[in-house]
């Protein structure tokens, strides 16, 4: 099939659409139908959580220019993952928040925990790059923890951590192992042989076989290892090529200046400038009286309420 199409993928892809008795039509608009969901629900969040802090007319200028974003636009109706995944992503930051404040303040914070340790969970299966979100939560919730300057928080922390991390562990490993239930031990052998990076040391490579050949949750971390391997060297690859401002950039990337360039060219003229008016305002009441870092602690310890 890969020479017929000359790409693997494309060959399952044309093959489970065209190929196997089924209705394509069908697929696209349920596919569809589900990232419009996702969309929709987005757009929700934000007017939801901006409205119990700032009110409701800014919430709904923020979610009115959020649905006009080229963004969104964009990806709101394709059958792409950026949309569940920014929806996702959005759950896990705000939960995993109010899951530090109850923690700081020694409430009941094992709802929030849990909630936060699924969504996060989600979000990792969503899209590989959601990997990201484990040390970017860890170092935010870390400096949290450090101003907060209470005894014995920081132990509990980073023991909810591991605790955490140990969950999501689990849940994505249950999740590939129903895709991977099927797949015998020299098939395993072959995909890590092939996909492992040859930088990396033989050792790793080595474990990983041994890994995926103990059980079947540590065969499905293995394969979603895999993937995180298969997106990295895409993006160190020459194939992500980036044309940038007259110029076509292989591996090495486009510069410091390609993402804000982008972002003041592709937002909307009316964003741009409701997000300075905005960033200059919150600045002068945040200097305001020379109070700076009692407005610092204040927002950072009450970010949903920091008035109080």
């Amino acid at each position: 099939e890969e020479n017929k199409y000359g790409n693997i993928q494309w060959g399952f892809g044309r093959d489970l659409l065209f190929g196997a008795g089924n209705n394509p039509d069908a697929i696209i608009f349920w596919a569809r139908l589900a990232v419009m969901l996702f969309n929709t629900l987005l757009l929700f969040l934000v007017y939801y959580f901006l409205k119990k802090i700032f009110g409701a007319l800014p919430s709904l200028i923020a979610a009115f220019f959020l649905a006009l974003s080229p963004n969104v636009i964009a990806h709101g109706s394709l059958v792409v993952f950026d949309v569940p995944f920014a929806f996702l992503s959005l759950l896990s930051i705000s939960t995993f928040s109010l899951f530090l404040k109850d923690l700081a303040e020694n409430k009941k914070f094992l709802k929030n925990f849990l909630i936060a340790t699924l969504f996060i969970a989600l979000a990792l299966v969503t899209k590989f790059q959601a990997v990201l979100l484990l040390p970017i939560l860890f170092l935010g919730g870390m400096t949290y923890i450090l101003l907060a300057k209470k005894k014995g928080l920081l132990r509990k922390y980073l023991l909810f951590f591991a605790i955490f991390s140990a969950l999501i562990l689990f849940f994505i490993g249950l999740t590939y192992a129903f895709h991977t239930k099927n797949m015998g031990a020299e098939g395993m052998r072959n995909q890590i042989e092939s996909i492992y990076p040859m930088e990396l040391k033989g050792f790793g490579r080595d474990f990983l076989i041994q890994s995926a050949l103990f059980s079947p949750l540590f065969r499905g971390l293995t394969e979603y290892l895999l993937g995180i391997f298969l997106v990295l060297g895409r993006a160190a690859g020459s194939v992500q090529s980036t044309y940038f401002m007259g110029t076509i950039y292989g591996s090495e990337g486009a510069g410091p200046a390609y993402f804000p360039v982008l972002f003041f060219t592709k937002e909307t003229l009316g964003f741009l400038m409701l997000l300075f008016m905005a960033g200059m305002l919150s600045l002068k009441g945040f200097l305001k009286k020379g109070e700076i870092k009692q407005n610092f602690w204040r927002f950072f310890k009450n970010p949903f309420n920091p008035t109080v």
